[in-house]
């Protein structure tokens, strides 16, 4: 099985189309909620998590299901190695086809009604750092940052608290606490961010899997979807971090 099942994703070699969306005064009300009743539309309809029943892990230029091959010890130090080769650094979301693992846009939105303006709230990056190895507990803890937007203008959110638990080999999840972000000073809002996981790609340094993200407060609104998780470091070429321990 040399290299079958590889998850690729072309879309981050080439893809430039991030384009913001910018906000507009709307003529009359009843334009505005023409508006909200298409975004509170396309927000329900929305599939929730599937329930994962393997994860699908390449490594070393194989691919398998993990409970074939791994162990969960093996898969939290082969993670925590991913995690603490790209401590600091960023990267990057989008949104993905569960079948094939091809990105087919380049942020993560979802509806967001901030007071009475509606809009479309994005995220297409973030960062790690402080990994922390937590083998008793079969998880890693790290400090969490986010980039994200509502109508294409940045909020400012604390770095937050997350961890990835990997309760068994089949069974492995990223949970953010809550944080506070803040939109144009006056927007104060709460958000939360969870992440179960499907594929694991550590010769791509690529995790897909189902999110969810949400905020409430002056902007409510809560999305979900399938992505993948591009890190810019991935596992070097002649080692196997499952191969341990």
């Amino acid at each position: 099985m040399q290299n079958e099942g590889k998850m690729t994703s072309p879309y981050w070699q080439g893809s430039a189309r991030h384009a913001a969306i910018n906000a507009r005064r709307w003529s009359t009300p009843a334009l505005l909620w023409v508006l909200l009743a298409a975004g509170l539309t396309g927000c329900a309809t929305t599939q929730p998590s599937q329930e994962i029943n393997t994860v699908r892990v390449c490594a070393a230029g194989e691919c398998s299901e993990t409970g074939q091959r791994y162990t969960t010890p093996q898969m939290l130090y082969a993670l925590d190695r991913l995690f603490q080769a790209n401590d600091g650094t960023g990267f990057k979301f989008c949104k993905s086809d569960p079948a094939t693992h091809q990105c087919i846009a380049g942020d993560l939105g979802y509806f967001v009604l901030g007071g009475i303006l509606p809009g479309r709230g994005t995220s297409s990056s973030g960062k790690v750092s402080q990994v922390k190895l937590d083998a008793t507990n079969s998880s890693i803890r790290y400090v969490m940052s986010m980039d994200l937007r509502f109508l294409g203008l940045p909020l400012v959110c604390a770095d937050h608290n997350a961890v990835l638990t990997v309760r068994s080999a089949n069974d492995i999840a990223i949970s953010d606490s809550p944080y506070p972000c803040n939109w144009l000073v006056m927007g104060v809002m709460r958000a939360s961010f969870s992440f179960v996981i499907d594929s694991v790609d550590f010769d791509q340094g690529q995790l897909g899997g189902y999110w969810q993200h949400g905020v409430t407060g002056t902007g409510n609104g809560r999305g979900r979807g399938y992505a993948l998780i591009q890190f810019p470091q991935a596992m070097p070429r002649g080692e196997n971090w499952l191969a341990q321990p």
